[in-house]
């Protein structure tokens, strides 16, 4: 300082504990938001791993459930086929 006016020097003396402030306080909010981030990040992880194994399922349901109903419908076109013959006219090739 010199006649009572801060130089350039100690100006930037002053300044420094404001900065550090203001520079800890964005520190802090980042370190929260990177948190916070990282915490939707597993979320987003598990649920998609969740999905995945319930996709899995519901594919091996549905394929179970294809396959079943094939063979219901084998079993009733085989069964069907008896009493069909038994209403045929005589005569006409079974």
């Amino acid at each position: 300082m010199q006649n009572g006016v801060p130089t350039s020097h100690s100006s930037s003396i002053t300044l420094m504990p404001y900065l550090s402030g203001m520079i800890a306080g964005i520190s802090q909010k980042l370190n929260t938001l990177m948190s916070k981030l990282h915490k939707l990040i597993d979320l987003i992880r598990s649920q998609t791993v969740l999905i995945a194994s319930e996709s899995v399922q519901l594919k091996q349901h549905l394929t179970t459930a294809a396959s079943s109903a094939h063979k219901q419908e084998s079993l009733a076109r085989e069964s069907a086929r008896p009493a069909l013959r038994s209403t045929w006219p005589s005569g006409l090739p079974h």
